[in-house]
Order: structure tokens, then C-alpha cells, then sequence
């Protein structure tokens, strides 16, 4: 990364591109979540989804980790389709990361 020297603050409130660590429960999968939808509404589910077809259900297998942004739009998703949210993601696990603050 380049940072323009002119733009940066001295003084102030810091520099905008510092990053900070934190905690984030990140989720694993949500076949359960595809189970609980009604028959008529499951049809076609992955094009609803940002995902494509094969990235779709290595995600519903919970192949690869879902960050709390992307838990949220699944979450909308499923909520349409009449899913049951109760039940949740197949699993959860924290990471840190780095966000800007």
C-alpha cells in the first residue's frame, strides 16, 4: 500500500487506516438451515444466493468460513424462503481480525 504523506493527519484523530483487532463470530455451514425450508420455497435456492452454484454448496457444507456480513444476507435469504433462523448455522467459531476503526 502507498500512502500520500500530504494526506496524512499528525494531529487529531489518528490515522484512518489504522487497523484494529477483534473478536468476530464467524459461521460454518447451514444445511440445516436448507432442511427446514418448505418444499415449494427450496427450488433454486443458490441463485438467490451471492454465491455460484459450486462456491454454494461448499458454503452449505461448511467448506469455508461465512463472515458476519455475509451470515446476515444468508439470514435474509432464508428468512423469505420461510426457513426456521432458530436453528442457526451448523457451526461457529471466533476469529480476530483486522478492521479499521
Amino acid at each position: 500500500m502507498v500512502l500520500n504523506t500530504d494526506l496524512l493527519q499528525v494531529e487529531g484523530e489518528g490515522c484512518p487506516y489504522h487497523l484494529v483487532s477483534e473478536r468476530q463470530r464467524w459461521a460454518r455451514g447451514f444445511s440445516r438451515l436448507c432442511k427446514s425450508i418448505p418444499s415449494g420455497n427450496a427450488k433454486y435456492l443458490n441463485v438467490y444466493t451471492p454465491f455460484t452454484q459450486r462456491r454454494f454448496y461448499k458454503a452449505k457444507n461448511g467448506e469455508f468460513p461465512l463472515n458476519p456480513q455475509m451470515q446476515a444476507d444468508l439470514l435474509e435469504i432464508f428468512k423469505e424462503r420461510g426457513a426456521d433462523l432458530s436453528l442457526g448455522f451448523d457451526s461457529y467459531e471466533e476469529q480476530d481480525v483486522l478492521v479499521e476503526k
